[in-house]
């Protein structure tokens, strides 16, 4: 009676356990929201603070920079239709032997302002006499250096040279001749665009 008391508490014991599960093993551990690694794969509020890179457009240029990147930046080239050249010598009455300042003008005749190349590679002042060519601001200082000169609408830009009264060649060799009595011409050229021819006497 007593081993069938025992059994009997037994068996109940056992059927406990099976619907319920023992309290002695160990809870099953809840699965992770998501596998670390030891690393936090949430993004951060800050991508600074992630250390990771983080995707920027390009910074925009500063008008300064645009306005420093080249002379011609603020201002477009100067079309021809709008530049005017004229040249001027001190003085239309010479003497044998003497020479005389050759100004030219370069202007601008446009609605806006303009960008010209004024630099020796660009001008020129020459001195002939019928169809020959006399002299040359190119022989003695030949160039092909650029000079970019803003002018503003109804500006000019002038540069002188001086004309020794000689007949000149090229690279200006020594004892040139001088310019005999006659009728003389002087013409200036910006790129292209050449000046009216102004005439001026050797006595």
């Amino acid at each position: 009676m007593v081993v069938g008391l025992l059994v009997a508490l037994w068996l109940a014991w056992w059927l406990v356990q099976t619907a319920f599960g023992s309290s002695d093993e160990p809870a099953a551990a809840e699965p992770s929201a998501s596998p670390s690694f030891g690393l936090s794969l949430t993004p951060s509020a800050d991508p600074a603070a992630s250390g990771q890179p983080t995707a920027s457009a390009p910074p925009e240029p500063s008008a300064s920079a645009v306005a420093s990147a080249s002379p011609s930046a603020t201002a477009a080239r100067c079309a021809d239709s709008d530049i005017s050249v004229t040249v001027a010598p001190d003085s239309t009455s010479l003497s044998v032997g003497e020479g005389t300042r050759l100004t030219m003008t370069v202007a601008n005749g446009g609605d806006a302002a303009c960008s010209r190349d004024v630099g020796p590679g660009a001008n020129e002042i020459r001195v002939t006499s019928g169809s020959v060519l006399v002299w040359s601001s190119d022989f003695c200082n030949p160039s092909d250096q650029e000079r970019q000169e803003v002018l503003q609408p109804g500006g000019e830009f002038t540069t002188s040279v001086t004309w020794p009264g000689t007949i000149t060649q090229k690279s200006c060799p020594s004892d040139q001749p001088l310019a005999q009595p006659g009728t003389y011409r002087t013409i200036a050229r910006s790129g292209s665009i050449e000046s009216e021819p102004v005439t001026f006497t050797i006595q």
